[in-house]
């Protein structure tokens, strides 16, 4: 299983895995605990290796348009690491950063079986 998003929303990791069953790839939470509003971690959407890279994809489309529509023009866009759940702001015309400011690793996971 590989790992390829991570939020504290119940609601958000829901909508993306319902979003990722809808085009077939099969995905589930990891820290989920039944009966808790928010979650005492973040929550893990993982798929199957294979389709990973497939998956990273269809999330990117959608936060991608996700981002568009809540950030005012000019703002630049919002990124949650991968790896500790926490928010980057990304202002206009830069990259994302090679590493999360807060835990100092990669904010994007590497797609593809050579990082399984």
């Amino acid at each position: 299983m590989k790992r390829i998003f991570s939020t504290a929303s119940r609601q958000e990791a829901e909508l993306l895995c319902a979003a990722l069953r809808d085009r077939g790839i099969d995905s589930f939470l990891e820290n989920e605990a039944v009966g808790l509003v928010t979650p005492a971690v973040p929550l893990v959407v993982s798929v199957d290796d294979p389709r990973a890279e497939e998956a990273l994809q269809v999330l990117r489309e959608i936060l991608s348009k996700r981002g568009a529509e809540d950030a005012p023009p000019g703002t630049g866009s919002t990124l949650r690491c991968a790896a500790c759940g926490r928010t980057l702001d990304v202002p206009e015309g830069e990259d994302v950063p090679d590493e999360c400011p807060w835990c100092g690793r990669d904010p994007v996971p590497p797609a593809g079986p050579a990082h399984a």
